[in-house]
């Protein structure tokens, strides 16, 4: 059994594009919160602060890599998109260089 495989990519393009959008939002919004973090971080001291500074330092990394995790999903959508394209075009270049 043959299986097929078709790209919508002005949908594809969309999506990417929507990928996009909540990626930058979600760079935007953790930005805030470690500044919102670090503007509470100078407000109070002693045992409490330290653990609690150290756990968000923690957590800040993580997120960090995870931000960067969803960088790299967008590149590999990017370049799927450019790779598929120019296969698309090839194609289309082939049959219309064919006599009929």
């Amino acid at each position: 059994m043959a299986e097929r495989m078709a790209n919508d990519l002005g949908r594809f393009d969309g999506d990417i594009g929507e990928y996009n959008k909540f990626y930058q939002s979600l760079i935007g919004h953790f930005g805030e919160m470690v500044d919102h973090m670090n503007a509470l971080n100078n407000m109070w001291e002693g045992e409490a602060h330290d653990q609690f500074l150290q756990t968000f330092s923690v957590d800040r990394e993580k997120t960090f890599q995870m931000i960067d995790d969803f960088g790299k999903i967008l590149e590999e959508l990017r370049f799927a998109h450019t790779e598929y394209t120019l296969c698309e075009n090839s194609i289309s270049n082939m049959i219309d260089s064919m006599p009929v």
